[in-house]
């Protein structure tokens, strides 16, 4: 096996991954046992972290990634959130 078929084997991996991964469905991705991530300027640090939160903060830095099935995978993922940040905005309290 050659580093270039090394390669493809790897990003048609990626890809495959990418593809079931992107077909699970929110509730999934919101019941996660993910550690949670230190956010700047956290003044709720003492409250349990927000399910949607951390799992941004897990998966935003993926989307610089050097293989574009990752970045993809994590765009669908993403935009699967998105409904949840407009409703969890609605329903946060205005911090002044």
């Amino acid at each position: 096996m050659t580093l270039s078929s090394q390669l493809t084997a790897v990003d048609v991996l990626l890809s495959e991954l990418g593809a079931a991964l992107s077909l699970c469905r929110v509730e999934h991705l919101l019941t996660h046992h993910l550690s949670s991530t230190p956010v700047a300027n956290d003044n709720n640090a003492d409250l349990p972290p927000d399910p949607v939160q951390s799992v941004l903060s897990h998966l935003g830095p993926l989307l610089a990634s050097e293989r574009r099935s990752v970045r993809l995978t994590v765009y669908h993922l993403i935009n699967k959130l998105v409904p949840r940040l407009t409703q969890h905005a609605d329903d946060a309290p205005l911090v002044i």
